[in-house]
């Protein structure tokens, strides 16, 4: 059930980064895009604890995941004002602790080796046009479109300078997220690349129904999300990010043997993303 609520929000914040310690630089308007160019692989390490406290008639009971995911995305083909993505899960190992006990979680496990191809349009909009059985659907591990949202949908369609902000908002049939970002500057990486420092804050809202071992569960979440964004800007990929979320609400679950249920949920989730290739 737990697995159920939480992971529409991981995703939501997944695209979320780093902070940077060195002297910031302003510059002019800039065009911030992505750079394709085809037979080119952006691999992705994505981190995630999730910390989750439930309150169940009356008793509290805390619960921590840790996700881990290698995400490895090729750009096949680039056309005019689209270009197709294969993204490849090559990694997936998931861990829940609860009662002092630690348990793999086999579904996320399962998840390796399972692919998807995207058209992706130059105003951030996309298409899937195959997957693996159980990564497009929403209540999967995995969920696809959050992770093309958050990875490749968050640079403007405008030039910004230093101070100026833009906003995106994605929204499914369980949950919508509205976000203000900001560009913050600019500096130079070790490796000599120019980084540009994005803040995001977003608003998200979850409200799903699943139904699970002859249960209906219905979850009602809403919080704020505070992040960085590192991208390159060479190419606008992400290099590095770093985002933490407060969400809270409510599951209502009938079917138990306990009779119906409201069970008061509180979330603290961060995410870290960075590229490896």
């Amino acid at each position: 059930m737990l697995k159920k609520i939480l992971i529409p929000i991981c995703l939501v914040v997944l695209v979320l980064s780093g902070c940077a310690k060195s002297k910031l630089i302003s510059k002019g308007p800039e065009l911030l895009t992505h750079k394709f160019s085809e037979g080119k692989i952006i691999e992705y390490q994505i981190d995630q604890t999730i910390a989750n406290t439930m309150v169940i008639q009356g008793t509290t009971q805390d619960q921590t995941i840790n996700m881990s995911f290698i995400i490895s995305n090729e750009i096949e083909k680039v056309y005019a004002d689209s270009v197709l993505i294969n993204v490849l899960i090559k990694k997936a190992d998931g861990s829940v602790n609860a009662y002092g006990q630690v348990q793999n979680i086999p579904t996320i496990a399962e998840l390796r080796g399972k692919s998807a191809k995207i058209s992706l349009h130059s105003n951030g909009e996309f298409k899937i046009l195959e997957s693996s059985e159980g990564i497009e659907d929403e209540s999967s591990d995995f969920p696809l479109e959050p992770f093309i949202e958050s990875t490749f949908g968050f640079l403007p369609d405008k030039k910004v300078k230093t101070g100026e902000t833009w906003n995106k908002e994605s929204t499914s049939d369980a949950y919508t997220s509205k976000s203000e970002y900001t560009l913050l500057g600019y500096k130079i990486g070790k490796d000599g690349i120019n980084i540009v420092i994005i803040e995001e804050k977003s608003e998200t809202s979850i409200d799903k129904n699943v139904k699970e071992n002859m249960m209906d569960i219905h979850t009602v979440l809403s919080g704020k999300t505070e992040a960085i964004i590192n991208c390159s800007l060479i190419d606008g990929f992400i290099i590095s990010s770093k985002s933490h979320a407060a969400m809270e609400g409510t599951s209502y679950i009938t079917g138990t043997p306990a009779g119906d249920l409201s069970i008061p949920t509180y979330l603290n989730i961060d995410a870290k993303i960075k590229r490896i290739k």
